[in-house]
């Protein structure tokens, strides 16, 4: 049956960033109501403000990902732990796409396999790591057991990608935020999200998976 504790995960840190843009520049543009202007020798389209909503947007998305702790942009996460918990562990940033290395001591040596050390239950919003039989003896040692997963949804400029298609409400508060911060460009981004559009939040709280958080 169901292990009844799951450790959650509280140190996370990022080891390879995203690959291509969440949403593409058109679509950004068309937010922001922008035309492009230039067309270059090329026949390529461009706006002197590119580049500035691509900020805009990279710091909607980091939004998002602290309001909704999940993480959006696909990437790769490794999480470190001493000691190995008494049931499962709780991988943080949903939505999982894939567990990469899972180690216990040295890379090699100590190398779990899925299927056979462990099994991955993604069925609620935290996929769930837990040991087939049960985890192998481990001497604690800081940050001796580490596991490594990408997590995050499939970009615009990557539709082939293996990970979920991002959630319409996400994408839907994504624009609406980035559209706001551009907007408001003569304030600092500390100033301009402290004013986010109530309907960007309302979007984003159902997507909420941090506990105690309003």
């Amino acid at each position: 049956g169901m292990m009844a504790t799951t450790t959650r995960i509280i140190r996370v840190k990022e080891v390879a960033g995203p690959v291509g843009r969440l949403l593409s520049l058109a679509t950004c543009r068309r937010q922001c109501e922008i035309v492009p202007i230039d067309e270059d020798s090329d026949g390529v389209q461009t706006h002197p403000d590119d580049d500035l909503i691509l900020e805009k947007l990279e710091a909607a998305v980091d939004f998002a990902e602290d309001f909704t702790g999940r993480a959006i942009n696909l990437r790769t996460f490794e999480i470190g732990f001493d000691e190995f918990p008494t049931g499962g562990i709780e991988l943080p940033r949903p939505p999982l796409v894939e567990v990469v290395t899972f180690y216990a001591g040295n890379d090699s040596d100590g190398l779990l396999d899925q299927g056979l050390d462990y099994v991955v239950d993604d069925f609620g919003t935290c996929a769930i790591v837990t040991p087939v039989v049960s985890w192998p003896s481990f001497t604690k040692a800081t940050n001796g057991i580490r596991l490594q997963f990408r997590a995050g949804y499939a970009s615009e400029e990557d539709p082939d990608s293996d990970a979920p298609r991002l959630p319409p409400a996400i994408r839907s508060a994504i624009l609406l935020v980035m559209a706001h911060l551009y907007e408001n460009r003569e304030d600092s981004t500390e100033k301009a999200l402290a004013a986010i559009p109530l309907n960007a939040t309302a979007l984003l709280r159902p997507k909420r998976v941090r506990l105690g958080f309003a």
